[in-house]
């Protein structure tokens, strides 16, 4: 990059409050550091790069779950008629429905995108038909539900019971 490119990153930055100068007195030479909420970023940066989308929406997931303090399982393998299903998260219990958590995530919408979950959906379906005590959560990351306006027919008794979106977590379902 250019050294106006540079000062210009690190200006848009500054004002983002990712880094702050620790030089800034100097005209030239400048150094910057990372703040917190820098860090934060560039590390969450770093794990979408390394574990990709759909590992990080895992964790994150998995991350709620604990804070919540409810108790799952993860990639246990349930039948349904015709598939096996190895859900991302099961929430079991002894008196409610146990539930499923399904976890997809998208780099951009695409047909394939709609067709994938429309997929997870007719396994839902199916494995609701086999095991009846069972409700299912679909978590989408990557992309919002203003990208996929056609997927609240999916969001019924016979396929997913609530859809969160990320960045969503704690708002109703469905949203």
């Amino acid at each position: 990059m250019k050294l106006p490119h540079v000062s210009k990153a690190l200006k848009e930055l500054e004002g983002a409050e990712f880094v702050r100068c620790l030089t800034p007195g100097r005209r030239k030479g400048r150094i910057y550091s990372l703040t917190r909420e820098g860090e934060s970023v560039s590390s969450h940066v770093w794990l979408r790069a390394r574990i990709g989308y759909y590992g990080l929406l895992k964790l994150e997931v998995g991350a709620v779950l604990d804070e919540a303090g409810i108790p799952h399982t993860r990639n246990i393998p349930l039948r349904g008629e015709r598939f096996e299903v190895w859900p991302d998260f099961v929430i079991p219990s002894s008196t409610a429905p146990k539930v499923i958590v399904e976890a997809k995530s998208f780099a951009s919408i695409s047909p394939e995108t709609m067709e994938r979950i429309r997929g997870s959906a007719l396994t839902v379906a199916d494995l609701k038909g086999k095991i009846k005590c069972v409700k299912a959560v679909l978590v989408v990351g990557g992309i919002s539900r203003k990208d996929l306006p056609e997927i609240s027919g999916l969001t019924s008794p016979e396929h997913f019971d609530a859809m969160f979106f990320e960045g969503s977590w704690g708002t109703s379902p469905g949203t």
